[in-house]
This record gives C-alpha cells, structure tokens and sequence, in this order.
C-alpha cells in the first residue's frame, strides 16, 4: 500500500538530514585526512596544515559549482532578499520594498559567513591533535566539533552586536563569500522576505536583540 503524504515527508526530510551529515563528514573530515595522509608529512604542525587548506578549497568549490546552477542562482537571490530586509527592521525602518531596496546584501552574520568561520576555526582548534592514526585524529575532530561550533557561534555574534576595525576585519572574508551566495532580488522576493520576516518579529520589542 502506498506510504500517506506526511510519513513520506517525514522519510524524505529523515534521508536529507542523514545524506547531508554524511555528506559533512566525508568533505570535511575524511577527504581532508586521506589528502593529507598521502603527503607523508612528518610533522603534525604540517599534516594539520594541509588538512586545512584542503577542507577550504573544498568548500570554496562547493559553493562556487553551487553558484552555478540556474535554480540555486534564484535562490541565492532570495538570500540577499532575506538580508536586506534583515538590515532594514535592525536600522528600525519601516518594512518597505523601497525601503528594504536600498540596503546591503552582505550581513555579517550570515549562515554562509558562520560556515567559514566553523572551518576556520576547526583548522585551529583542531591543530591541537597530534595523533597520527587516522582514525584516532578523526574520533578527536569529532569529539572537538562542540567546542568549534561554539567558539563560530560566539565570533559570530560579537561581529554582529559591534562595529569597529576588529569586527570589520573579522565579517570581511565572509561577507567577501556572499559575493557568491547572495544576489540583488527583484521586488516580489522582496515583498516575500518581509512578510517571512513579519511573521517572526517578536511582539515584545527589544526581545530578538542581540
């Protein structure tokens, strides 16, 4: 008999999850220490070194062979739809397209801006991992990834709450990445980004502040 619509969606979102974390884990963790491990390198500093050039390029050409395709293109428009709209309820205008129009699609706390932070910092973090079985470097990655991910959150965050030259310098290679993952959306994305956004907006002011 035929699965109902909704346990189908269930299944589908279910198998979407688990392919992305799979999908995680051999671009950024194991591709990056096999790479590595056929240089032989003699030295950790060196092997960590290695593994962390490759897992940028990875995700660099990740984004650019997504950038490509006319679908995600759209979407990506939508992106930069959803920052300005963000830009324009935080300088406390009123959500206008005309309003939303003329602000900047690079926010510093992007999505796409806390990726690169999260393999930035796993390059560091995990720079502290000696071991030389792969498998045992790769246990000590996932086991430090917490410490990454909350280390990204909280840089993340300070970038967004300051403006000064360390902010600055700190939100420039992600907003350079939006170059990539954000384009100018026409009005109707516009008009869809404020009414998401108009949904979320919590009704005790000051409540979302950062």
């Amino acid at each position: 008999s035929d699965l109902p619509a909704e346990k189908l969606q269930s299944l589908i979102v279910a198998f979407s999850v688990i392919l992305s974390l799979g999908l995680t884990l051999v671009l950024f963790m194991l591709l990056p220490t096999f790479i590595a491990g056929l240089f032989h390198a003699q030295s950790a500093a060196v092997h960590n070194s290695i593994e962390g050039v490759v897992k940028v390029l990875v995700f660099l050409s990740y984004l650019i062979l997504c950038s490509k395709q006319k679908d995600v293109r759209r979407v990506f428009c939508y992106h930069g739809a959803e920052h300005k709209t963000i830009f324009c309820y935080e300088h406390g205008k009123p959500l206008t397209v005309e309003n939303v129009r003329t602000e900047s699609r690079f926010h510093p706390r992007c999505g796409t801006s806390f990726l690169l932070v999260v393999v930035v910092v796993s390059i560091l973090v995990n720079s502290v991992v000696t071991l030389t079985n792969s498998f045992a470097r790769m246990g000590c990655h996932l086991l430090l990834l917490p410490l990454v991910v909350g280390i990204s959150y909280e840089i993340n965050r300070w970038c967004g709450r300051h403006d000064n030259w360390l902010s600055a310098a700190l939100s420039a290679p992600g907003k350079w990445l939006q170059h990539m993952t954000t384009n100018e959306p026409d009005d109707s994305m516009i008009e869809c980004a404020i009414r998401a956004m108009e949904l979320v907006i919590p009704e005790e002011k000051g409540s979302d502040a950062w």
